[in-house]
């Protein structure tokens, strides 16, 4: 549901795509009007999920709708999503992958039609990477915070530190601190 700025409902849409599970979970404005959103799409036979971005207009129209599998083996998860100065739209979230059981952050460039521009994974072996909270940097860049921890070779998990990344324009990781 959309409502103007004296609380009064402008539309309420319900949005479905051919899944067992999806739900939004982030939104963010466009420059022009519109909204884009960002769906975890779990598939309950398979056990994998995938990143589903939708385009709406200020209506809450949809104007495309593409499903995208980073990792054949893995479950993605959306945990931001932004629309930079130049109109690129950055999804950002983390990777399971099933078959080393760790977890990386990424990042996923798309263009206005929201083809993919590029995809980076961040992160280190042995390591467990959730959430990735994003802004833009006032250089044009991205910074994002998450979390992380380690799990060892019985499987023990340690606490988790809190990461903080910044990249430049290309998603190329310009220095990280925990």
């Amino acid at each position: 549901t959309t409502f103007n700025c004296f609380g009064q409902s402008v539309f309420d849409n319900h949005y479905d795509y051919d899944s067992l599970y999806n739900g939004t979970l982030c939104v963010a404005n466009t420059k022009d009007g519109g909204f884009v959103a960002g769906d975890e799409i779990y598939n309950f036979f398979t056990g994998y999920a995938a990143i589903l971005v939708r385009k709406f207009n200020c209506k809450g129209d949809t104007i495309w709708s593409k499903k995208y599998d980073l990792c054949p083996s893995s479950g993605e998860q959306v945990s931001s999503i932004l629309e930079d100065a130049f109109g690129y739209i950055l999804v950002f979230g983390d990777i399971h992958d099933t078959i080393d059981n760790n977890s990386d952050f990424f990042v996923l460039k798309l263009n206005q039609n929201g083809d993919s521009i590029w995809f980076k994974q961040y992160g280190e072996p042995d390591y467990y990477n959730n959430y990735a909270f994003a802004i833009i940097t006032n250089d044009g860049g991205y910074a994002f915070v998450g979390k992380s921890g380690y799990t060892d070779s019985a499987g023990n998990s340690y606490p988790s530190d809190i990461n903080l990344l910044k990249l430049d324009f290309f998603g190329n990781l310009l220095w990280e601190k925990y």
